[in-house]
């Protein structure tokens, strides 16, 4: 059994407690660290990731390239399903549009994951991954937003105008100014908005941009991280 604490990770068992510094990590979010331990588990076999988090499977399919023996496994009722990582990558990659080429959305999927929901930035209320993830299988310009989030700690005006525009899409609106976007949906549902409307509501640009800035940072820290 491996336990971490803070940046360290200890393997224990009926006889020992041992340091693993293969293992040491300034990652905070157990979904991150999750890539690291697969990693160290591939060296002498195959590794099996028990995923029933969308956000893990998203940044395993992240790092599919490299992680050549990697399953994923997971558990639905009584029923469990183990399935080859690269075949779930390939799947995916069905879906994309002509012009975007697998690199780029393999590379894209970290900044999707920090910029949709992560533990420093907040979700979009109501949607979820999986909806971001069929406006990114078609859009090159989204993918391109995405893969530019942690390429340094500004955050350029043109990358965070794309990302307004795929959170207004989220929507299913067809508007690219996110305060627009929220003025028309919140005097569609009313002069009076009971306060579990509101929060379906999407952010106003001020917060978006935090969100994006957040987002941001977490990439440049995952980067960067040990």
């Amino acid at each position: 059994m491996y336990v971490t604490s803070q940046n360290e990770c200890w393997k224990l068992d009926s006889l020992s407690v041992e340091l693993v510094p293969q293992l040491q990590s300034n990652q905070e979010e157990a979904d991150t660290r999750t890539l690291l331990h697969a990693r160290h588990v591939i060296i002498n076999g195959p590794a099996v990731v028990h995923c029933d988090d969308t956000d893990v499977l998203i940044l395993l399919l992240s790092h599919s390239n490299t992680l050549r023996q990697c399953y994923v496994k997971k558990i639905k009722g009584t029923k469990a399903t183990l399935m080859e990582l690269e075949h779930i990558s390939n799947g995916f990659l069905t879906h994309l549009s002509p012009g975007i080429s697998r690199h780029d959305f393999l590379q894209s999927l970290i900044g999707f994951h920090a910029f949709i929901r992560c533990d420093s930035v907040s979700a979009f209320a109501g949607k979820g991954k999986w909806k971001g993830l069929q406006f990114l299988f078609k859009n090159g310009s989204y993918v391109r937003a995405m893969m530019e989030l942690g390429e340094s700690w500004r955050l350029a005006d043109e990358t965070f105008e794309v990302l307004e525009s795929f959170g207004c899409s989220l929507y299913g609106k067809r508007i690219e100014d996110v305060d627009l976007l929220h003025y028309e949906l919140h005097c569609s549902k009313g002069d009076i908005v009971e306060p579990k409307k509101q929060k379906a509501l999407p952010p106003c640009k001020f917060s978006l941009r935090l969100n994006a800035l957040r987002a941001n940072n977490h990439v440049v820290s995952y980067a960067a991280a040990a």
